[in-house]
C-alpha cells in the first residue's frame, strides 16, 4: 500500500511502502520502508546507481553537474594492510584526496554545506584513525564531517569520500554487502562527487560492491 507523496527536509518526495527499508543502514530495520519517488539531492550519475541498487524507480529531478574534478565518480585502488583493524594506507590516500579537493575549491566547513567534504567508513576504528589524522592536519575540519555511515544518515555533502578499509583477500565483505542499505546511504550522501577508496579487486568480489566498482569503471574515473 502506497501513501501519496510528501517532501522531507531535503526536498525528496517519497511514497511509503510496508517493506524493509533500503534507505536505512541499520541492519535490523524491517519496519515501514521509504521509497523515494522524486529525487532532488544527488546528480543523476550518482542517483542512478542508488536507483539501480535499491530498485527505487525514482524520478530524478536534478540536473547533470560536473564536480570540480570533472567527474561525479572516482574509485581509488588502495591495498595496504590491517593493523589493529585500521588500514593506514587508506588514511594516507584520504588525506591526499582532501588536499586535492581543497586545491580545486572545495572546503571543510560551510553553513549551508555547499562545496563541503565528508569522510565516512563502515568501521569505527577506521573512522577514529581518519578523525585523528585529518583533525591534526586541518584543525577546522568539523568532527561532524567524519563518521560512520550510520551517523551520516540524513546528511549530505558536496563530496563524500568512502574509506572501505578493504585491503586483503582475507578481509570479509559480508558487512558491506549483506544488504544494499549501507552502500546506498554511503553513496547517496554525495551531491556531486562520490569517491570510493579501497582494494578494488577485493571489492569486485562482493555483490553490491562489485556493482559499484563496475559502475564507476563505466561512468567515472579509476585511479
Amino acid at each position: 500500500m502506497m501513501e501519496k507523496g510528501r517532501q522531507d527536509r531535503h526536498g525528496n518526495e517519497f511514497r511509503r511502502n510496508v517493506s524493509p527499508n533500503p534507505n536505512s543502514a541499520q541492519p535490523n530495520d524491517i519496519g515501514q520502508g521509504i521509497i523515494l519517488k522524486y529525487h532532488y539531492r544527488c546528480t543523476p550519475m550518482i542517483a542512478n546507481f542508488c536507483d539501480r541498487l535499491c530498485n527505487y524507480g525514482m524520478i530524478i529531478k536534478t540536473e547533470p553537474k560536473a564536480s570540480r574534478l570533472g567527474t561525479n565518480l572516482i574509485a581509488c585502488n588502495v591495498e595496504g594492510k590491517l593493523e589493529n583493524n585500521i588500514n593506514w594506507a587508506e588514511v594516507d590516500v584520504v588525506e591526499k584526496l582532501i588536499q586535492e579537493l581543497l586545491a580545486a575549491g572545495y572546503c571543510l566547513n560551510s553553513p549551508d554545506s555547499d562545496n563541503t567534504i565528508g569522510v565516512i567508513s563502515p568501521y569505527c576504528r577506521q573512522v577514529d584513525a581518519l578523525t585523528q589524522r585529518l583533525k591534526s592536519r586541518w584543525s577546522d575540519f568539523s568532527p561532524k564531517s567524519i563518521g560512520t555511515v550510520h551517523t551520516f544518515q540524513g546528511g549530505q555533502k558536496s563530496v563524500i569520500i568512502f574509506s572501505t578499509r578493504q585491503c586483503q583477500p582475507t578481509d570479509s565483505l559480508w558487512f558491506i554487502n549483506r544488504r544494499p542499505n549501507l552502500l546506498n546511504v554511503a553513496v547517496s550522501r554525495a551531491r556531486e562527487l562520490f569517491i570510493l577508496v579501497g582494494n578494488l579487486t577485493r571489492l569486485s568480489e562482493g555483490g553490491h560492491t562489485k556493482d559499484l566498482v563496475k559502475y564507476i569503471k563505466q561512468f567515472g574515473e579509476i585511479r
